[in-house]
This record gives C-alpha cells, sequence and structure tokens, in this order.
C-alpha cells in the first residue's frame, strides 16, 4: 500500500543524496563523474517471520521487497553502497556516511541526535509526538526538533519558490531525478538477473 518496495520508496533518498554529492564533485574539479554500473540484491525477510516474531516490525509486503541493497560504480573508480530496509526496529533510519582520503563525514537525517531522550512510562506520553514510525515512546528516542527543516522539506520548498521567483535551475534538477530513477531501474534488472548491468 506505499508504491513499491523498500529499495525504491527507502532508497531513493541516500541514492539522491550520493547522486547529488556526486554532481557537486563533479562540478568542483572541472570533470564529468557518472555511474558506470550496478549491482544489486533484494529480499522479502518478513514473509519468513513467524507472527510473534513479527510483532514489533510493520512490513507486510506484497509482490515487493522489504530489504535491499545496491553498490554503484562510478567513472572515477569511487564506490557507494545504498541499504534500505521495512525491518529495521526503532524508526527511519536514513543516514548518509561519506568516506574520503582526508576524512568522514555523517548526515545523520533521522535518527538525528536534536534531542535523545530516556522515558519510561508509556502512558504520560500520550498524544505527544516524538518522531514518525516509531512504534513506542518509551526507552532512548531520537526526538526530531524541526522534522519539516531536519528532513529538508522547507529546503525543497525554498529552491522551489526560487525559481519561479528568479526564473533559476532547481539545486537538484531533472538530470538527478533522472539518474535516480535509471538506477533504481538498472539495480532491479540486476537483482533480477543476479548480475551486474553496466552503463
Amino acid at each position: 500500500m506505499t508504491g513499491g518496495g523498500a529499495l525504491i520508496r527507502q532508497g531513493c533518498h541516500p541514492l539522491s543524496a550520493v547522486l547529488h554529492l556526486k554532481q557537486v564533485e563533479a562540478k568542483a574539479r572541472g570533470e564529468t563523474i557518472a555511474v558506470t554500473d550496478v549491482t544489486c540484491d533484494v529480499g522479502a525477510l518478513s514473509a519468513g517471520l513467524k507472527p510473534d516474531e513479527r510483532r514489533f516490525i510493520q512490513a507486510s509486503p506484497v509482490d515487493v521487497e522489504d530489504w535491499g541493497t545496491m553498490t554503484l560504480t562510478f567513472s572515477d573508480a569511487t564506490k557507494a553502497t545504498i541499504f534500505a530496509c521495512d525491518t529495521i526496529l526503532g524508526g527511519v533510519r536514513n543516514l548518509v556516511e561519506t568516506y574520503t582520503t582526508g576524512g568522514a563525514l555523517f548526515a545523520n537525517i533521522a535518527p538525528n541526535n536534536h534531542m535523545v531522550s530516556y522515558l519510561t512510562d508509556e502512558s504520560k506520553l500520550e498524544g505527544v509526538y516524538i518522531t514518525e514510525k516509531v512504534d513506542r515512546k518509551t526507552g532512548w528516542q531520537f526526538i526530531c526538533l524541526d522534522e519539516e527543516w531536519t528532513h529538508g522539506y522547507s529546503q525543497e520548498i525554498q529552491d522551489f519558490l526560487e525559481c519561479v521567483a528568479f526564473g533559476r535551475e532547481p539545486l537538484a534538477g531533472f538530470d538527478l531525478a533522472y539518474d535516480a530513477i535509471r538506477i533504481h531501474y538498472a539495480a532491479y534488472w540486476a537483482a533480477e538477473e543476479g548480475r551486474r548491468i553496466t552503463f
């Protein structure tokens, strides 16, 4: 009922972030960097669970995967791995980890650590919103204080309005969207045929 398997529905976010970072890198270097090949594996992990084993897992896929991973190779010989699944407990995990020759950058979109809480009594928290897709409010929680900003919704609207007002192209435009869909298609093709897809 959510429009696709975990890889395209959730993996589109980190994939698009990685593709955007590579576009920015290519522009800074005055180069063109493209995906040259994709490998992928998907599966329906929750389908094999007994009812008592899946009581905290919200996934119930019909004809789609609830787990997927794709590996990209870029023309500059760098790699990216995208993981997506519906079987993670504790809410959404949307992170981008970037390792360079001189450092590491971690973008914790969800869960973020703007505010971390430890609560013991669920009944006292009725009607209190913590963050999306968590099944309880007790224990350690990563509270998203400004979800619209943290998840980038405010920035997307700002970019759109500036494009309309100033007649400029979006920061993440059609070419990024096209690449993301093209690569997702290739990933599913690679998973179905059990082989590397080369562009």
